[in-house]
C-alpha cells in the first residue's frame, strides 16, 4: 500500500470517529426523576421507615426529621440548585440481629456533601451497608448510545454519563466547601437560603393559592354537609395533597350514605393512621387505600366500645396516686385503645398490691391532682417530660415508679411552671412574628417545644429589618431543615443562625 493511500486511510478513519462521537454526544439524555430516585433507595427506605419504629418515639421521630431533610436534599440537586452540606442520623431496623442482648435497630450517621445525585444515593446506600444493585436507574444513557465496551475510545464520556457524575467545582465558596456548627450542631444560614430561595417560594405560593383556597372551601362543605364536629388536618404533604383527599373523602361519603350516618357529630382528622383517637376521633390515612376506610368507618361501634373504657381506667389508676391527673398524647391511633386500657389496668393493679403491702411516702402531698402521669407504652425508659409530666411504662415496677415520682414532685413542678411560662410568651412572639414580618401564616413542627419557639421567634424579631423584605407574604414553618415546599411554605429550623 502507498504512503498516500495509507494517509488518506488514517485521515477517513480520524474523522469518522469524530463523527460518530457527536453524533452520540447530541442525543438528549433522560432526565432522572424522583422514580429513579426512589427505585434506588428502596431497600434504604424499608429499613428507615418511620412507622417501622412505633413502639420507640425518639427514633421513629430522628427517622422522620432525617428524611425530611434528606428528601429537600435530593429535590434541591433535582432541581439544578445547590445544595448545603448534611449531616444525617438514621436509626436502622436490624433485619437479623446477631448482638446478645439483641438490638432492634442500630444508629448510623450520613453526611451528605456532594452536588451529584447518583454520588449522593450511592453514599445513602453504602453507609447502611445495602446493596447498590438499582443505581443505573441514576445514571441513565441515551437511547442508541453503545455499551462502553462498543464504544471506540470508551475512555471518552458522553455527555449523559457526564451529566450525572460531574462534580462542580466550588472554587472560593466557603460556605459549600465548609460546615458551620454552633456547640457541635449544625447552623443554617437563613439570609443566604432565603436569598436563594424565596423567589421560587413565593412563585409557588401563588400557584397553590386556587389549591388552598379550595381545600378550605370543600372542608367547610363536608363539615356542613355530614354535619360534623370538626375536620381536621394533620399531616405534613402539601395542600394538593389535602384537596385530593378532601375530595375522595366526600365522594365516599356520596357514595354510602350508611358511612355519612356513622359519622353526624363526630371529629375526623386525617393524618398518617387509620383509626380511632383515644378521645373518640375517626382518624384516616391519606397514604391507605379507599377499602381500608369504608373498613374502618363501617366498624366504628367496635373500636368505640374500647374507647368508652379510657376514662374509667385512667380514673382507677388515677385514684391508685392520690388523684394524680392520667393523661393521654393529643394523638394516639385507636387501634392501640384496647391495649391502652390493658396497660392501664396492668399498672394500676400492680400499683394498689404495692400500697396495700408498703403504703406511700409520708412526706408525699394529701393529693397530686397538679402532677401529670401518662402511660405511653408496655415497656420503655420512666421519665419527666420538659413539660413536667412523668412518663411510665405499663411494666413499670410500682416501687420503681413511687419513689421516681416522690423525688422528683419538685422538678415537675418547675417544669410545668417553666412550660407554661413558655407557652404564653411563645403566643406572644409568635403574633408579633406574623405583625412585624408581615407573614401569611407562621406554624411549627409538633416536636418544636415552646422554649424552642421562642428563640427562633426572638431571632426573628431581631432580624426583622432584613428578613421583613424577604419573607413578607410568605408562609413560615418551624422545623429542623431549610427547604420549600412544593406549595411554597418556607420552612427554617429552629436553630437558624445569621
Amino acid at each position: 500500500m502507498s504512503t498516500n493511500t495509507m494517509v488518506w486511510a488514517r485521515t477517513t478513519l480520524r474523522f469518522t470517529r469524530c463523527r460518530t462521537a457527536r453524533w452520540l454526544s447530541s442525543q438528549p439524555p433522560r432526565t432522572v426523576t424522583w422514580n429513579d430516585v426512589s427505585t434506588a433507595l428502596r431497600p434504604f427506605y424499608f429499613i428507615v421507615h418511620p412507622d417501622m419504629f412505633w413502639k420507640h418515639p425518639t427514633e421513629k421521630q430522628t427517622n422522620e426529621n432525617s428524611l425530611k431533610q434528606l428528601n429537600a436534599y435530593i429535590d434541591a440537586l433535582l432541581l439544578k440548585q445547590t445544595a448545603r452540606p448534611l449531616n444525617l442520623s438514621f436509626y436502622l431496623r436490624r433485619t437479623n440481629a446477631t448482638a446478645v442482648p439483641p438490638q432492634p435497630f442500630k444508629s448510623v450517621q450520613i453526611k451528605l456533601v456532594s452536588q451529584s445525585v447518583h454520588t449522593t444515593v450511592h453514599n445513602v446506600l453504602t453507609s447502611c451497608s445495602l446493596p447498590t444493585d438499582n443505581l443505573d436507574s441514576l445514571n441513565p444513557k441515551p437511547q442508541g448510545a453503545p455499551a462502553a465496551h462498543d464504544k471506540p475510545g470508551s475512555e471518552h464520556r458522553t455527555s449523559s454519563s457526564a451529566r450525572y457524575e460531574y462534580e462542580p467545582p466550588v472554587g472560593n465558596d466557603f460556605h459549600a466547601r465548609h460546615e458551620w456548627t454552633v456547640e457541635g450542631r449544625p447552623s443554617w444560614q437563613l439570609e443566604r437560603f432565603l436569598r436563594d430561595n424565596v423567589r421560587t417560594a413565593r412563585e409557588r405560593s401563588a400557584l397553590s393559592g386556587p389549591v388552598r383556597a379550595e381545600a378550605v372551601r370543600l372542608s367547610r362543605e363536608v363539615v356542613t354537609d355530614l354535619g360534623l364536629e370538626d375536620l381536621r388536618w394533620e399531616c405534613d404533604w402539601g395542600s394538593g395533597h389535602y384537596r385530593g383527599s378532601l375530595e375522595s373523602f366526600r365522594r365516599l361519603c356520596q357514595q354510602h350514605p350508611d358511612v355519612a350516618a356513622n359519622l353526624r357529630g363526630r371529629t375526623v382528622v386525617l393524618g398518617r393512621t387509620t383509626g380511632v383517637s383515644l378521645d373518640g376521633h375517626v382518624v384516616l390515612s391519606i397514604e391507605d387505600v379507599r377499602h381500608s376506610w369504608l373498613s374502618l368507618l363501617r366498624t366504628l361501634s367496635r373500636y368505640d366500645a374500647y374507647v368508652e373504657l379510657v376514662p374509667p381506667a385512667e380514673r382507677a389508676l388515677s385514684e391508685a396516686l392520690r388523684g394524680i391527673r392520667v393523661e393521654h398524647r393529643r394523638f394516639k391511633p385507636a387501634v392501640a385503645a384496647k391495649a391502652y386500657v390493658q396497660q392501664l389496668s396492668k399498672l394500676t393493679v400492680a400499683l394498689r398490691r404495692h400500697i396495700w403491702a408498703k403504703g406511700l411516702p409520708s412526706d408525699w402531698p394529701t393529693r397530686l391532682s397538679d402532677h401529670q402521669l401518662g402511660v405511653e407504652c408496655e415497656a420503655g425508659p420512666l421519665m419527666l417530660s420538659p413539660t413536667g409530666q412523668f412518663l411510665a411504662p405499663a411494666s413499670c415496677p410500682p416501687a420503681l415508679l413511687v419513689d421516681f415520682v416522690g423525688s422528683r414532685l419538685s422538678a415537675a413542678e418547675q417544669r410545668r411552671l417553666l412550660y407554661r411560662t413558655q407557652r404564653r410568651l411563645e403566643t406572644e412572639l409568635h403574633q408579633l412574628c406574623i405583625d412585624v414580618l408581615h407573614l401569611e401564616s407562621l406554624s411549627k413542627e409538633d416536636d418544636v417545644t415552646p422554649d424552642r419557639m421562642v428563640v427562633c421567634c426572638e431571632r426573628l424579631l431581631k432580624a426583622a429589618l432584613w428578613l421583613e423584605p424577604l419573607l413578607g407574604g410568605c408562609r413560615l414553618h418551624v422545623s429542623h431543615y431549610c427547604s420549600v415546599l412544593q406549595d411554597g411554605l418556607v420552612c427554617l429550623p429552629w436553630d437558624w443562625h445569621e
